[in-house]
């Protein structure tokens, strides 16, 4: 540079480029290393006319090392897509795996391993379908479906699955489903080849009833008795949404009392002995409420 290097002044930016003389180097080239160096000196030696310097002037140098390899590199992307957000119990939910090339791959992806880890509340129901080419094997704890090649400019791997939702582990427990895809970046057993993963979680919230319960009383007086009448209204809850099964309702009655044996159930079947009622016919669903 003719003109000095001043402090504030701008970054430097130099490019360049080298041709890689890869035709021999099979079947891939080894890593390539390149040493830059750089030296300034601190002043612009000044002499008067005639006037030999007598000393060398004083050179600062320093060096960057950049090395580059030619492994390459295939990076996939995986995404598991429920059909719903949330999911009752015995409710079908229909999961779409996709696996592809991201932005940032280079490269064709081997030996292909991708798996869905159900949830235990889940089970399969019916087959996968699968991209063509494709087959998707299913064992106890999922689908696995194994791909020797993926080009990087196959289309996407997609995989659609049934599950039926068989229960919750606790109210606030979410239905977590996991999506896993492993590849190398070379066919085969080769030891240069190098590994790459990747996952997708899906969370299906459950729809759980959610009931509430009320209990009143009037009293007539029959001499020096009296009968109390007891009412129990059973309802969902603002938000509860989902239907409740196997009801059972059960007063044991305060001290001094006695049951006459006459309860009665309105808004749904059931059957009553005493104030013990087991009321069925799905009383609390969605389509029908207590009056």
């Amino acid at each position: 540079m003719d003109e000095p290097y001043l402090p504030g002044d701008p970054p430097i930016v130099i490019t360049y480029s080298a041709l890689v003389p890869t035709a021999d180097l099979d079947p891939v080239p080894p890593p390539i290393m390149t040493t830059a160096v750089l030296s300034w000196q601190p002043a612009d030696p000044v002499l008067g006319e005639g006037q030999e310097p007598e000393l060398p002037p004083l050179t600062f140098t320093t060096n960057a090392t950049s090395t580059v390899g030619f492994m390459p590199e295939p990076d996939l992307r995986i995404t598991l897509e429920p059909n719903t957000s949330s999911a009752e119990v015995g409710e079908l939910v229909t999961y779409t795996v996709t696996v592809q090339h991201s932005e940032a791959s280079t490269d064709p992806a081997f030996d292909l391993a991708i798996g869905d880890l159900l949830d235990p509340s889940l089970v399969l129901v019916g087959d996968v379908s699968a991209t063509a080419g494709v087959v998707a094997s299913v064992g106890e704890d999922g689908l696995l479906v194994t791909v020797p090649t993926f080009g990087l400019d196959d289309s996407p791997i997609v995989l659609t699955y049934t599950a039926r939702v068989t229960g919750f582990v606790a109210p606030d427990d979410p239905v977590d489903t996991t999506a896993t895809v492993a590849w190398e970046s070379l066919p085969g057993d080769d030891p240069a080849s190098s590994s790459g993963s990747a996952s997708a979680v899906a969370e299906l919230v459950p729809e759980l009833p959610e009931l509430l319960l009320e209990l009143t009383g009037s009293v007539e007086r029959l001499g020096s008795y009296g009968n109390i009448t007891y009412t129990a209204v059973i309802r969902h809850a603002d938000g509860s949404s989902a239907p409740a099964y196997n009801l059972a309702f059960h007063d044991e009655l305060g001290a001094f009392l006695s049951s006459m044996g006459n309860a009665t159930v309105t808004g749904a079947s059931g059957v009553c002995e005493n104030e013990l009622c087991a009321l069925s016919d799905c009383c609390l669903g969605q389509s029908k409420s207590p009056r």
